[in-house]
């Protein structure tokens, strides 16, 4: 709409006023869609958190069973020769 290309060109930022943006009317929807919009990001923003969360005791999980294996293989518990499927 050019509502702000009052002056300036494609490499320049042309300067805005606060009276100039004052004069400006921008379209808003209703409170009742804002707020439906507004809920609708904030469980959004749970189920990220939620999943976040899961994924971050997995990581932590398989964090812990790969020392464990490292651990039996560098302490002999485990023949990893046998668990490759190489036979001596």
């Amino acid at each position: 709409m050019n509502a702000f290309a009052v002056q300036g060109n494609t490499t320049t930022i042309a300067h805005l006023t606060g009276d100039q943006l004052n004069a400006q009317r921008f379209p808003f929807p209703e409170r009742v869609v804002q707020d439906k919009l507004v809920a609708m990001l904030d469980e959004r923003n749970e189920q990220r958190l939620a999943f976040t969360d899961a994924i971050d005791r997995q990581l932590a999980l398989l964090a812990e069973r790969r020392q464990t294996l490292i651990t039996a293989a560098v302490t002999g518990q485990i023949d990893v020769t046998t668990a490759r499927g190489v036979s001596t």
